[in-house]
């Protein structure tokens, strides 16, 4: 998990990336959500980013992305991985998620 740039958007919304490498797992392995904690500035986000076009020089690295609406500092947001599962509800104390920093 790369570091995560925050870029303005279209319509008063932020477009989030991060670049993401799978190693042996597969987009379709894992999830890559952009969240932020409920707080002052709003209610909790929790936005599933598209996996886009591959990294140069990277084996199975891809660069994820996503926009939210803005009204909330982009520091407020942070990138994680979870395991992929339809049968599996993923608790945020989960060892198994991948953390990144804030943008």
């Amino acid at each position: 998990l790369g570091p995560l740039r925050a870029t303005p958007a279209a319509a008063d919304r932020l477009r989030f990336e991060v670049p993401v490498y799978m190693g042996e797992l597969s987009p379709g392995d894992v999830e890559v959500q952009l969240y932020a904690e409920a707080g002052d500035a709003g209610p909790a986000v929790c936005a599933a980013m598209q996996p886009g076009e591959g990294l140069a020089g990277a084996t199975n690295g891809f660069l994820f992305a996503v926009e939210v609406a803005g009204g909330r500092p982009a520091g407020h947001f942070t990138p994680r991985v979870v395991p992929r599962s339809a049968h599996a509800r993923v608790p945020l104390e989960l060892p198994l998620i991948r953390w990144g920093g804030p943008a």
